[in-house]
């Protein structure tokens, strides 16, 4: 692994820009008061108005446009490529895992990183032994100046109506906030309705008694809204429906998709099954916990 290498290693946060220069393979980190980049591989130093520096920078561009396409999808929002920051291990396990086949880079750096700690497992656990996996767990990983951090920190409830005190352990958390009114509420409504959701089937987790409700599927989380909100109950109050889903017109189709106004488009919009269950892999990641409950249930 090279000095310049870690030195992007040593930043949690990366811009887009800076991503797609990284996943291209340099570092411009000395581009800016410089003129050059650093190839990753070797150090090498590539300076401006050459043409290795000319190959490199049209690559770095290509990366760059698809990455900002890939996260205005993720976010329904424009992004900059020079403003915007996103947490680095969620860019590269996006890139790792998020994409389709046919556009996954592959990122050679990426099993060394993990192996030194600098780059948390759950982005590729195969990278590591198994023993070496179960000590570490999925998400810890080394921040600068060598502090382990977790990428994710749930906070464990204890509920007093399950067996007396129990400690019940979250599966999934939230990874990116939605954005868009509706978003945003059915994102709030899914953490509420099924992160701390008991699923009557247990799988033995080390360090809890119970386990939440797994990441739900789109399928799921259309159902459970029809059955709170959208069933046309008679019996059921307006009062009782959320203002944002009456103003919203939020309903679901005779597709089984989920339709609401889109205040900014003036338009309604639609929302399948198998659309939303993309999203929520976008909007949820597994906590620690989850991804001990992926490894035992798969």
């Amino acid at each position: 692994m090279t000095p310049a290498l870690l030195e992007l290693l040593k930043l949690d946060t990366w811009k887009l820009g800076l991503a797609a220069w990284v996943l291209a393979g340099y570092s411009p980190l000395l581009l800016k008061e410089h003129g050059k980049v650093i190839r990753l591989k070797d150090e090498k130093k590539l300076f401006r108005g050459t043409s290795e520096f000319s190959k490199a920078e049209q690559q770095q561009l290509e990366l760059q446009s698809l990455l900002c396409r890939k996260y205005s999808e993720i976010l329904d929002a424009p992004v900059h490529p020079k403003k915007d920051q996103f947490l680095r291990n969620q860019i590269v396990d996006e890139v790792t895992n998020g994409w389709a086949s046919h556009e996954k880079i592959h990122i050679w750096w990426l099993d060394i990183a993990i192996q030194n700690h600098f780059v948390p497992a759950y982005i590729k656990p195969e990278a590591l032994h198994e023993s070496v996996l179960a000590e570490r767990g999925f998400t810890t990983y080394l921040a600068p100046g060598g502090k382990l951090k977790a990428e994710f920190e749930s906070i464990i409830r204890k509920n007093d109506a399950l067996d007396g005190e129990v400690e019940l352990g979250p599966l999934f958390e939230i990874a990116v906030s939605a954005g868009g009114e509706f978003y945003e509420w059915l994102q709030r409504f899914i953490l509420a309705e099924f992160q701390y959701s008991v699923p009557k089937t247990q799988v033995p987790l080390s360090g809890f008694k119970k386990h939440g409700h797994p990441r739900p599927k789109g399928k799921q989380v259309r159902n459970h809204l029809i059955d709170k909100y959208l069933n046309n109950d008679t019996n059921k109050k307006s009062s009782e429906i959320p203002s944002l889903l009456l103003e919203l017109d939020v309903h679901v189709d005779r597709n089984s998709c989920i339709c609401f106004q889109d205040e900014s488009l003036d338009e309604h919009k639609k929302l399948t099954p198998a659309g939303l269950t993309e999203r929520l892999s976008k909007w949820f990641k597994p906590t620690e916990l989850g991804y001990q409950y992926n490894k035992a249930t798969t």
